[in-house]
């Protein structure tokens, strides 16, 4: 009995790998990955899904695979992980395979060769990832990873913002669980530390943390100016100097926020707009013409995500001209009064020195 049930279960996993219709693909282009290894995996993924014989000389195969073509109206979809900005920046495009020949086409259009990124978040992927299955009403796929599994975050906090930090931790717990099946692994003989792996992945219980209210509050996250705010084309916030700060708050951002400050001129020919990047709360602008600026604080990071701040101000500072006029004005009135007390007190003098030639 215990024999049939193990067979019947095998049989399971069989059916599940090869009668599913959902293949994701997760690919890793940390710069820790060999050009060439990738590119064999590559070619080894068309193999897999093609039906085609894997290279034994190449790659050494450890459980269960039998070698089938992947069905059309199969959802098939590759993306590469990396850095937290290549994850959460992935945007889901889920393919069709309509023909045998769709599979190569889109292994070799979508699989990304170029290796930019220095860490391998590999939690938040699988995160990520069972996010956009649930996004789109799929609660079973077929997982083929690709990585060398080299200077992989498994989880923790690796400087996580609130979001990314209630993904990776609510992946696959006893509330919200993950079922991963045992897979099948090929390891690059030529590098024992680069594989492919394929598993079956169910999601049926598992809940998108975008529900929770962790991630409400991340959604209505935004910036909100604490100075110059509230001035519109029509009416602008009055700047009777040419320097000035421009602060702001972000509540619930992460710590050590990076923002980007703008100042676009509005109807000044000639007139550069000017952009800071800062760190904190505030920042200062010194020597700034005067006319209509239109300030814009928003996120400067990828993973920060926030609503815009803006507000229009119409600088009436001192001009550097006039002030220049004042100087002039204050050397002309200044000369004359030295020029006439001279001539009064040599007058002074001659009448005072008459006087004396007189009484003598």
């Amino acid at each position: 009995m215990k024999r049939l049930v193990i067979a019947l279960g095998f049989c399971l996993t069989i059916l599940m790998t090869y009668g599913q219709d959902n293949i994701f693909v997760l690919v890793d282009k940390s710069k820790s990955v060999k050009q060439s290894d990738q590119l064999q995996a590559r070619q080894l993924l068309v193999n897999i899904l093609s039906g085609t014989q894997v290279d034994g000389s190449v790659w050494r195969q450890s459980g269960n695979y039998s070698f089938r073509q992947v069905a059309p109206g199969t959802k098939f979809m590759i993306m590469p992980f990396g850095d937290k900005a290549t994850v959460m920046n992935y945007s889901a495009l889920i393919n069709i395979i309509g023909a045998a020949s769709d599979i190569a086409n889109y292994v070799n259009l979508y699989y990304p060769t170029q290796l930019t990124d220095d860490w391998t978040f590999i939690t938040l992927a699988k995160a990520r990832l069972a996010e956009i299955a649930k996004e789109n009403g799929i609660d079973t796929y077929q997982l083929i990873f690709i990585s060398d599994n080299t200077s992989d975050d498994f989880g923790g906090n690796a400087g996580y913002n609130t979001y990314e930090q209630e993904l990776v931790n609510t992946y696959n717990t006893n509330d919200n669980p993950v079922t991963e099946h045992p897979g099948t692994r090929f390891v690059l003989i030529d590098n024992p530390r680069f594989s492919l792996f394929s598993q079956m992945i169910d999601v049926s219980r598992y809940t998108s943390p975008r529900t929770s209210p962790i991630s409400q509050k991340k959604e209505t996250l935004k910036i909100e100016l604490t100075s110059l705010d509230g001035g519109t084309s029509r009416d602008p916030i009055l700047v009777k100097d040419n320097k000035f700060t421009v602060s702001w708050i972000c509540r619930n951002a992460p710590e050590n926020a990076l923002y980007k400050v703008r100042l676009t001129p509005l109807n000044q020919r000639g007139v550069k707009a000017q952009t800071n990047s800062v760190t904190g709360n505030y920042c200062n602008f010194q020597n700034i013409n005067n006319g209509r600026w239109r300030i814009t604080v928003s996120s400067a990071k990828d993973e920060f995500k926030a609503s815009s701040a803006n507000s229009v101000i119409e600088v009436k500072g001192r001009s550097s001209l006039w002030l220049l006029w004042l100087i002039l004005l204050s050397g002309i009135l200044g000369g004359g009064y030295f020029y006439w007390k001279k001539k009064k007190d040599e007058r002074i003098k001659r009448l005072q020195t008459g006087q004396f030639n007189k009484d003598f």
